[in-house]
């Protein structure tokens, strides 16, 4: 590119009388659009197929319209309840209501539905109770008890009042083994019903453990693969896309084959002294651990491998020539 100074301005502009900072301004703004075109696709990939099935997994989560939506009477009347009791006539009014418009639109299964996650046997009381809710007549509150016991029972009630927003936080403390009780409060689940902690905490483990084994594992690897000769460093590359080609199920039947009690690694120990009786090698967390860090070895060790070709190895014998240890020099 041709560049001239006006004299007048001591400006520097290119062959087409452009001034030169101008130029340099519109190529950088040309270069971020085409760099922003290439990530483009992939953006709207992550953003499509991930991002947004997150956020409506969140919503779903929260929603909690089908009772207000269904038992529209019965969330508005129960507002004025104050817990304690029985609901007022209105109340039981209003359910009757709703009840029989639940059933002639064919909705009120989704609400039943709803609220059993709350309190067993909700499912129940509002289907019977919706078949039968063309005979009700006042007084509501008899009728319903009538019909069904538990509409005399203050649980169910107080559900619903705490359950008449569009939106819950239900599922989330179920997701934490905690339950609210009717007064509002939080309260952990006893120790045979609290399931999902426990699961959260074993997951960790699991993916603690096959992290560091693969770690442990991939680093050395990956260390070898970026400073052997090509040739030896081409067939460890190998060596690790070896298992993006072998079909999972005949990876896993293989440790099957390798780890079982009358496998591969429990009769060589048992032939040479070292055990005496089969080894609890799998079905169990070891064979968990050993599997998944065979699959997920590569996932570490392609990247360090990536990373570690890109430092010069002339930097460790500078480090070295300074006077630094072999681990100074190394990290």
């Amino acid at each position: 590119m041709s560049i001239s100074t006006i004299d007048n301005e001591n400006e520097i502009v290119t062959a087409d009388g452009t001034p030169l900072r101008i130029s340099i301004k519109r190529a950088e703004r040309r270069r971020k659009i085409r760099a922003f075109g290439l990530i483009l696709p992939l953006f709207l990939f992550v953003l499509l197929f991930f991002v947004f099935p997150i956020i409506k997994l969140g919503l779903v989560s929260i929603d909690n319209s089908i009772v207000p939506d269904v038992l529209v009477h019965s969330v508005v009347a129960i507002e004025e309840w104050d817990g304690n009791g029985l609901p007022p006539e209105s109340v039981y009014a209003a359910m009757a209501k709703d009840l029989a418009k639940g059933k002639k639109n064919r909705t009120i299964g989704r609400v039943a539905k709803r609220l059993n996650f709350e309190k067993s046997g909700y499912r129940r009381l509002l289907i019977s109770s919706a078949r039968k809710s063309e005979k009700l007549n006042a007084p509501f509150k008899d009728a319903l008890i009538k019909i069904n016991k538990k509409w005399a029972e203050p649980a169910y009630w107080q559900i619903l009042a705490r359950e008449n927003s569009s939106i819950t936080f239900s599922y989330f403390f179920a997701a934490l083994d905690l339950g609210i009780n009717a007064d509002g409060s939080i309260y952990m689940q006893p120790e045979e019903q609290s399931i999902y902690i426990e699961i959260f905490a074993r997951t960790l483990v699991i993916s603690a453990q096959v992290t560091i084994a693969c770690l442990l594992l991939g680093f050395p690897i990956a260390y070898l693969m970026a400073n052997l000769p090509t040739r030896t460093s081409n067939l460890l590359i190998i060596l690790v896309l070896l298992p993006f080609w072998i079909s999972l199920l005949v990876r896993t039947t293989a440790w099957i084959v390798l780890l079982q009690d009358q496998g591969l690694i429990n009769q060589t120990l048992q032939l040479i002294g070292v055990i005496d009786e089969p080894l609890g090698l799998i079905r169990n967390r070891i064979g968990v651990v050993v599997a998944m860090t065979h699959i997920l070895l590569p996932f570490m060790t392609l990247p360090l491998f990536s990373v570690m070709k890109g430092i010069n190895p002339s930097l460790m014998r500078a480090a070295s020539s300074m006077g630094a240890n072999p681990v100074q020099a190394f990290f």
